[in-house]
C-alpha cells in the first residue's frame, strides 16, 4: 500500500468546504493574474444561488477570506473558480494520484496534500489542467484528464477586493435578488403612498379644524392642538399645540387637560 505526502498544496475538505491553516506565505506570491469568477453557481438557480453567494461574500469579507485562494499553473484562483472532484484512490504514483471517479473517466490528481492510501475515497477542489498519459496494466497507453489542486497562496488585497466585488455583482444580478428587490420596492412605494395619503387627509383636517377652533369650539381646539403636537398633516409645533390645548382645557375639555398634565410631567 503506497502513501503519498504532497507538501505546500491546497488543503480543502469537500464536505466542509474550508481550507486548513495556510501559514505565513508571502502575500500574492508575486502572481499578477487572477482567474476571474468566484461565483460558479447557476445564475438562474434563484434563491439557492443567492444564499450561496451571500455565504461566499461573508467568507471573503471575514478573517479567513484570504485562505480561499490557490495558485494553479501560475494563476491565482479563488476556490470557487475550480471544480469539486471525488473518487477512489487506485494508485499513488510519482506523478500524482490515480483516481477512479466511478461512472466517469479515471483522472490524475496532483498537489493533493493529505496522506492517502489505495482504495481510499477522497473529496477535494481541483482544476482540469490537461491530460496525463500512462502505461496501463495491459501494456497499452491510457490518456486521462489531469486535475491540479493547486498550491495555497495569500492573495494581494487587490485580488481579494476583486473577488468580493465579483460576488457582490453576482448577488445584485441574481434573479431572486432582483425579484426580491422588486417586491421590496413595491412594498415601500405602497407604504409611501399610504403615508402621503394619510398626510394629505390630516392636512385637510387641519384646514377644517382651524376656523372651528378660532370660533371657540373646544373639541376642535383640542384636535388642532393634537395635530400640531404630533405633526399630523403639518410640521410638529409644540408651542402651537400647547396653545390650542390650553384653549380647549380652559373650556373644560378633559382630553386637553389630561394631555397638558402629561406634558407637564415629562418636563
Amino acid at each position: 500500500m503506497k502513501i503519498l505526502i504532497l507538501l505546500n498544496s491546497l488543503i480543502l475538505s469537500f464536505a466542509f468546504s474550508v481550507f486548513a491553516q495556510i501559514g505565513n506565505l508571502p502575500v500574492g506570491m508575486g502572481m499578477p493574474q487572477y482567474s476571474g469568477l468566484p461565483v460558479k453557481v447557476n445564475p438562474n438557480a434563484g434563491r439557492a444561488a443567492y444564499e450561496e453567494l451571500q455565504k461566499r461574500l461573508a467568507i471573503l469579507q471575514g478573517p479567513e477570506g484570504k485562505n480561499y485562494f490557490c495558485v494553479i499553473e501560475g494563476v491565482t484562483n479563488c476556490i470557487w473558480d475550480i471544480s469539486g472532484i471525488s473518487g477512489r484512490v487506485l494508485e499513488v504514483t510519482d506523478d500524482g494520484i490515480l483516481l477512479n471517479r466511478f461512472s466517469q473517466n479515471n483522472v490524475l490528481l496532483t498537489n493533493y496534500s493529505k496522506v492517502v492510501v489505495d482504495n481510499q475515497h477522497i473529496n477535494c477542489f481541483a482544476k482540469n489542467v490537461g491530460v496525463y498519459s500512462y502505461q496501463s496494466v495491459s501494456g497499452g497507453i491510457s490518456t486521462i484528464p489531469k486535475y491540479d489542486c493547486g498550491k495555497p497562496v495569500l492573495p494581494s488585497q487587490e485580488f481579494l477586493e476583486q473577488a468580493i466585488n465579483l460576488v457582490r455583482t453576482a448577488i445584485a444580478t441574481n434573479p431572486f435578488a432582483i425579484r426580491n428587490q422588486s417586491i421590496v420596492e413595491k412594498q415601500e412605494k405602497a407604504k409611501q403612498k399610504a403615508r402621503d395619503e394619510n398626510y394629505k387627509a390630516q392636512a385637510n383636517a387641519i384646514h377644517v379644524l382651524e376656523p372651528e377652533a378660532t370660533n371657540g369650539d373646544a373639541s376642535a381646539q383640542c384636535e388642532l392642538g393634537m395635530h400640531y403636537l404630533n405633526g399630523q398633516g403639518c410640521e410638529t409645533n409644540q408651542e402651537q399645540g400647547i396653545y390650542w390645548l390650553q384653549k380647549a382645557a380652559a373650556q373644560g375639555d378633559l382630553r386637553a387637560s389630561k394631555k397638558l398634565e402629561q406634558l407637564k410631567e415629562r418636563n
